[in-house]
């Protein structure tokens, strides 16, 4: 008896168009907590339903365990792939997937209705735990970067490189690998507490690994986008080998180089960054955080 209508090539169909949207250039977009749950719940939810597509076209031998594996690697390749067009390639991301994959073919033999039970709970993993993250950060303030936590390297906008993870005590940013040449690499990260008076300082500290000095910039922005330089606080040092101790008051922090004072009610997000800085491999971040009037009610180590 002849196949139905699209009874092959539908399933795969269907499969490549969920694929799609993960390996075509978009516009960068705000890296808040609700875009990471809805990008981490998306990458179930694709996952999933490829599984579950592919798992009705492909012959029965390369179902269960070997097509679970080849979606593990698909989705390494599509992180891998995202790099080259400008997106971010995120563990988490390839977790995720991994998630879905894991949940669609695990439950196959599952009744349907409880089956899709069980993958829309695995979609709600992504904003769980992301939110579990926020609500850490939110309890850390005014620390806004704790190298030993977990919350501290989801989050960041980068460029020219990535945040490393080597171990839970050292926050390394390591340079991209392709060799090419990026004036300002860094990353920035949206604060969670954007109501910053009071405080006395900005404290924080930076590891420079190379012999020869460079330039370091923090910046602090009250204006949501890219606001020019003479609308945001940018402070330049020079930082050589070894640790750096970086201490701003907040008589500076508050202060443009336009000479208007920043709204310190309405903080955005804050970064560190290098300006045209020699070849370099990583460099590593230490506790960053906010003095209040009466000073940090606890000290974490570098």
């Amino acid at each position: 008896m002849p196949n139905q209508p699209g009874g092959r090539w539908l399933p795969g169909l269907i499969s490549a168009a969920m694929v799609a949207p993960l390996v075509v250039p978009l516009p960068h977009s705000d890296d808040s907590p609700l875009w990471r749950m809805a990008s981490g719940a998306s990458h179930v939810i694709v996952f999933t339903v490829l599984a579950w597509q592919l798992d009705q076209c492909v012959p029965a031998r390369l179902r269960g365990l070997k097509l679970w594996f080849g979606l593990a690697i698909l989705a390494g390749l599509i992180e891998m792939w995202q790099l080259k067009i400008g997106r971010s390639a995120e563990w988490s991301d390839w977790f995720y997937g991994l998630v879905g994959a894991t949940g669609a073919i695990g439950t196959a033999k599952l009744h349907s209705k409880l089956r899709i039970s069980v993958l829309l709970g695995l979609a709600l993993i992504p904003p769980l735990w992301i939110g579990t993250l926020l609500a850490q950060e939110v309890r850390a303030f005014p620390v806004l970067l704790d190298p030993q936590s977990i919350w501290a390297r989801q989050g960041w906008t980068q460029q020219g490189g990535q945040v490393q993870p080597l171990d839970f005590s050292k926050f390394c940013f390591r340079a991209n690998s392709s060799g090419e040449e990026v004036k300002y690499p860094g990353l920035f990260r949206p604060v969670v507490h954007s109501d910053w008076r009071g405080i006395t300082a900005l404290r924080g500290s930076i590891y420079w690994p190379n012999a020869m000095p460079t330039i370091c910039a923090i910046r602090v922005d009250d204006q949501r986008g890219n606001p020019p330089y003479a609308d945001r606080f940018q402070r330049e040092m020079a930082i050589t080998q070894g640790w750096n101790q970086i201490v701003i008051p907040s008589a500076e922090l508050r202060m443009t180089p336009s000479g208007r004072e920043l709204q310190m009610e309405q903080i955005q997000q804050w970064g560190i960054f290098l300006i045209a800085p020699p070849q370099f491999e990583n460099f590593v971040l230490g506790c960053f955080a906010l003095e209040l009037g009466g000073g940090l009610n606890e000290e974490i180590s570098l």
